[in-house]
């Protein structure tokens, strides 16, 4: 597979090196590259998403913007979030808030990761539930780490704003 000769090796080389100079990657995507392999758990399962408010068009009464209901499964497990932008008035939106339930219910680290590496660590109490607020825009994944030791990790794929 590696048929490169000592040339061909020289000018990959030197090509990377212009573009690095030129075209850098901008320093928010190489810190979500970075901070994405944190959020690797080689013990998690990954959750898929079963429902989707957004997919469905769900009415919200007396709501400027709805909130976004999402659920997903991990093998037995449930996460019910509901997503909700926050305004101000007079101001553009300050961020969004996160409420949400892991059934069955246990205590739990709940993490809220966005896209650009910023995360927001919650505890869910007794009955699985949980809240976060001032979450930033952007799309979300979720990491659930239960204290009960017998039960398994999930993470979820990432979600968009759009839906």
């Amino acid at each position: 597979m590696d048929d490169l000769t000592a040339a061909d090796r020289a000018l990959l080389a030197d090509l990377r090196d212009a573009f690095q100079q030129l075209d850098p990657p901008p320093p928010h995507l190489l810190h979500a590259a970075h901070t994405s392999l944190d959020w690797m758990n080689a013990d998690a399962i990954l959750a898929e998403l079963v429902a989707d408010s957004a997919a469905t068009g769900a009415p919200a009464l007396r709501a400027a913007a709805p909130p976004r209901v999402l659920t997903f499964d991990a093998e037995g497990t449930t996460l019910v979030v509901e997503i909700v932008t926050v305004a101000r008035v007079g101001e553009p939106a300050a961020g969004r808030r996160v409420i949400g339930q892991v059934l069955p219910a246990g205590d739990a680290n709940v993490e809220i990761r966005t896209a650009y590496g910023a995360a927001v660590q919650v505890r869910a109490d007794g009955h699985g539930r949980f809240r976060a607020t001032e979450v930033p825009a952007g799309p979300l994944a979720f990491s659930c780490q239960f204290d009960d030791p017998t039960r398994t990790p999930f993470v979820t794929g990432w979600t968009t704003d759009q839906g």
